[in-house]
C-alpha cells in the first residue's frame, strides 16, 4: 500500500487552485478594487448635485485662468 498524502485526499478543482494560488489572488484582488472604485464613483461622482445649475463656459474658464480666488459668499441679513 501507499501512503496517503493530503494531496491525494483533495479534490482536483482544490489542488489546481493551489498550484494557481498567486494568479487567483491577483484576479480576486483587482476584482475587488474595480468594485470599490466603481462604488466610489456610484456615490459621489455619478450625478451632479443640483442639475438646474448652469455656468457659462466662459466664465468659467476665465475664471480658472484667471487664478483669482473665488468671492467670498456674504452673510445672509436676517430681520431684526
Amino acid at each position: 500500500m501507499t501512503p496517503l498524502s493530503s494531496k491525494n485526499l483533495l479534490p482536483h478543482w482544490c489542488t489546481h487552485w493551489r498550484n494557481h494560488s498567486l494568479k487567483w489572488e491577483i484576479t480576486i484582488a483587482l476584482i475587488v478594487k474595480i468594485s470599490l472604485l466603481w462604488l466610489l464613483w456610484q456615490f459621489f461622482f455619478s450625478a451632479p448635485q443640483a442639475k438646474h445649475m448652469h455656468l457659462p463656459e466662459p466664465q468659467v474658464s476665465q475664471h480658472l485662468l484667471s487664478g483669482t480666488p473665488l468671492p467670498s459668499p456674504q452673510p445672509a441679513s436676517t430681520p431684526k
